[in-house]
């Protein structure tokens, strides 16, 4: 399914099969490799436009990070599936997706908006779905309304018990744990384990498990439940509880704040503040912290439901009833140091945030913390045209479709200004009170803050009260102005870290395909009976035998080795040569060409990288010199390299051993370097842009290759080797009739090797059983002496070639001479080596 997926030119057949990979893994039990094919599935619905199919995905991506504990994600993609069905006309699908987003809700520890999604799903759903659906929904209700201290436990039904879904009967025994009917819960829960396992639900039986050995009465050690590696959830919950339940003198507040971020940023926000609150009893952390999360938990909650709420974070009877007394404790900071405080937690939530939708519904739900707004927008501006991307209320979480108005008028003034606009009453403002959008709102108070992130692309954060005139203050304007500036620099810091995570997918591919490629050329080759050249080099000539000779003596050492040579020349092929007849060439041959290794990225390829070094390094990365590791690290144009660079790989060489960058430790590596440069580094030397200490250490032996223009009675040979590769891949031999092989042989070849071997490529698919016209061969590349039928693109590789050759490979000379950007000489010849491969 995953190799018809991309090999596929429709993204919504693509999508269809990521999803169908994504199920199979499920049910195999592969949870990170179905939300990786479901994730993907979701980007190619989109591509495909296909909103049905994209509704699909987001639900059950959405179940997939429910299932894996990200619950914040999983909320977004939910509200975002449910906006979709809507938009469709699907009212029993969008009914569906809602309950599921009120479960989700819940168990993130927001009972008033989880309620109202759950109610109001349980109202639309009917036939089927309701007799599916409605026990769990209405069980779920009860727990959360329990939570709230919203009226008295329903009377039990004894009858439904042997009955009810294990989920059904789990909700029950947790609201009779909240209620304090704990005879009741511990039957529920028992019978809700048994079911779990006769069904083979793993994760219910686990959390039911947890809640019998630990959620009936205060607990004095936290008891590991049955089947824990198969609920994330219950796993945390019990690591929770081990925090919870250490004397102060033992907590590690490092670990325990690390946790408490991490809780938050995956969305149990119940979890999270009660660790928090921990955390500042032990004066490991500030309360602040605990009463942030709390009002995000609370929001929509009445004070005594908030109360209530506090009681029961956990669910079960709280093992330090003690702490949760801080909470009615006065502030002690002054104004503006909690502005401070909140400000610096906000960014600190803001770069841990790992795509953009869940990066927007964060800014907006601090916005309305911030200022105690009732609703708020996230509107970004790209190329000109607005999109609502994020929409929250502050009592209830997400907007219906109904709440998605704002006023165009408000937002286009604080785009053009490129200020914040405090409006105290939009009717009566003397500039905006006229305008359609204003008149069939009736704004009240508005606070609007416009934040820009690139050339094409721009954004506000709008909020408003509909109920209150003048709702927002100057402290309220100065933060959300503060928070539109944290807005610009974390999007941005996400659409770059997206960025790059799309091109390495990208490179991953690429790399798949060229070695796909190589061992098909290779299957050619030994079916048509070819013997591949010894060592890879061609040519019986003098200059050529003698860079034979030099390689056959030098590669059985440990020698470092320079290659150099001008472009197409085979330095490459010397360099595989070397490898391959050395005692190293059972192992790994890794190249890389450090003219196109980005500045910013070039140590973390060379050396490696640890887990959390920078934002988008989620695990740890093996470098250029460990995957070389027993074999021989090939770098080519290495004359490129940044100086700062140069120091690292110069002690890297000296030490045989590499730090990654994020980690402490050293690590060991054996590998022998060959290097490759079309560039006189002397010269270089002489420069300042290449250190001496280093050439000293990677030219202990120097091959040089030689150019095609002294290899001429080679060029027969060469000819015919590359007719021999053209048969094998197309598996119809031609031969070339000896008037086109002796022009050329007269013909200057400046792209060298790797020209000529275009060139008989060229003539293989130019000619018919037998290459016999001479006029078909292309007179030789010369800057501003191309040939009147030739292309755009053949006369830009002539130019850039010629000019390469003009300057000694020096691309900043050639880049001058031509006009253009260095960057664009290393990008043609990037996809010139792509398309060619090294002669």
């Amino acid at each position: 399914l995953r190799e018809r997926a991309r090999c596929s030119d429709d993204p919504q057949r693509e999508a269809a099969l990521l999803v169908n990979l994504a199920t199979v893994h499920r049910r195999l039990g592969r949870p990170a490799r179905a939300l990786e094919d479901n994730t993907a599935a979701v980007a190619a619905y989109r591509r495909a436009g296909h909103l049905p199919g994209l509704a699909l995905a987001r639900t059950q991506l959405g179940g997939l990070l429910r299932d894996a504990g990200e619950l914040a994600r999983a909320e977004v993609e939910l509200a975002a599936a449910a906006e979709l069905r809507g938009r469709l006309g699907d009212a029993g699908g969008r009914a569906l997706v809602r309950g599921t987003l009120g479960l989700v809700r819940a168990r993130r520890g927001h009972p008033a908006s989880a309620l109202e999604d759950l109610v109001r799903a349980a109202a639309e759903l009917d036939g089927d779905l309701q007799s599916a659906h409605g026990p769990l929904l209405a069980a779920t209700i009860a727990e959360q309304r329990a939570l709230l201290g919203r009226g008295e436990l329903e009377a039990e039904d004894p009858g439904a018990l042997g009955s009810a879904e294990p989920r059904v009967q789990l909700a029950r025994g947790r609201a009779a744990i909240v209620g304090g009917a704990l005879e009741r819960a511990s039957r529920l829960l028992r019978g809700a384990a048994e079911a779990a396992r006769a069904r083979g639900d793993r994760a219910t039986a686990a959390e039911a498990s947890f809640l019998l050995a630990n959620g009936l009465r205060p607990p004095r050690v936290a008891a590991r439940a049955e089947g824990e590696d198969a609920a994330p959830l219950v796993a945390e919950d019990r690591r929770l509880l081990e925090l919870l339940l250490l004397p102060d003198g033992e907590l590690d507040g490092e670990a325990g704040c690390e946790l408490a971020e991490d809780l938050e940023r995956r969305g149990r926000d119940d979890r999270a503040c009660r660790l928090w609150l921990r955390l500042a009893a032990a004066g490991a952390a500030p309360l602040e912290r605990a009463k942030r999360s709390r009002e995000r938990c609370g929001a929509g909650a009445a004070p005594a439901e908030l109360a209530s709420l506090s009681r029961h974070l956990l669910g079960f009877p709280d093992p330090r009833p003690d702490d949760l007394e801080l909470f009615d404790q006065p502030e002690t900071l002054d104004p503006d140091d909690m502005d401070l405080l909140r400000l610096l937690e906000l960014n600190h939530r803001l770069v841990r945030q790992e795509d953009q939708q869940s990066l927007l519904g964060t800014i907006v739900e601090e916005a309305l913390a911030v200022t105690g707004a009732e609703r708020g927008f996230l509107i970004l501006e790209e190329d000109g045209i607005l999109r609502l991307d994020v929409a929250r209320d502050s009592s209830r979480g997400g907007l219906n479709d109904t709440d998605f108005e704002v006023s165009g008028s408000v937002i286009q003034r604080s785009l053009e200004q490129q200020r914040c606009l405090r409006i105290s009453d939009a009717s009566d403002d003397p500039l905006l009170g006229g305008a359609a959008s204003v008149q069939a709102l009736e704004l009240r108070s508005v606070l609007c803050a416009p934040f820009p992130i690139d050339a094409s692309l721009r954004g506000v954060i709008y909020l408003d009260n509909r109920l209150v005139r003048g709702a927002f203050d100057e402290r309220a304007e100065r933060l959300l102005g503060l928070l539109a500036d944290q807005a610009s620099l974390a999007i941005a810091q996400v659409r770059r870290r997206e960025e790059i995570e799309q091109l390495n997918a990208e490179l991953e591919q690429r790399i798949e395909v060229r070695e796909t490629e190589l061992e098909q050329a290779r299957r050619n080759l030994s079916e048509a009976g070819l013997a591949r050249p010894v060592g890879g080099l061609i040519g019986r000539g003098s200059a050529m035998e003698h860079a034979k000779r030099l390689i056959e003596r030098v590669a059985p050492t440990e020698l470092s080795v320079l290659v150099v040579g001008p472009s197409g020349s085979g330095k490459e092929l010397a360099a595989r040569a070397l490898h391959d007849l050395s005692d190293r060439a059972a192992a790994a041959f890794v190249s890389e060409n450090c003219a196109a290794m980005p500045a910013a990225l070039a140590e973390a390829e060379l050396f490696g990288v640890r887990r959390g070094a920078f934002t988008g390094a989620e695990r740890d990365r093996p470098g250029l010199f460990e995957r070389a590791e027993g074999g021989t690290l090939f770098l080519d144009e290495i004359g490129e390299m940044p100086m700062g660079l140069q120091a690292k790989l110069l002690r890297a060489l000296e030490t045989r051993a590499v730090r990654p960058v994020g980690g402490e430790e050293l690590i060991p590596v054996d590998f022998r370097l060959v290097a490759a440069t079309n560039r006189d580094l002397e010269v270089e030397v002489e420069a300042g842009t290449f250190r001496r200490d280093l050439l000293y250490r990677i030219r202990a032996i120097e091959i040089a290759m030689p150019p095609l223009a002294q290899c001429r009675e080679d060029l027969p040979e060469l000819v015919r080797h590359f007719l021999q590769l053209e048969a094998a891949r197309s598996g119809s031999p031609k031969d070339i009739t000896p008037a086109v092989l002796a022009q050329l042989v007269a013909r200057d070849w400046p792209g060298n090797v790797r020209e000529l071997r275009n060139e008989v490529q060229r003539l293989f698919a130019l000619s018919g059983d037998v290459i016999d016209s001479p006029e078909l061969i292309r007179p030789a590349a010369r800057a501003g002496g191309a040939g009147l039928n030739r292309t755009l693109e053949e006369l830009e590789r002539t130019a850039i070639l010629a000019a390469l050759e003009q300057h000694g490979g020096d691309k900043r000379r050639a880049a001058a001479a031509l006009g253009i950007s260095r960057a664009k000489i290393y990008q043609r010849l990037k996809e010139w080596r792509e398309e060619d491969g090294e002669a």
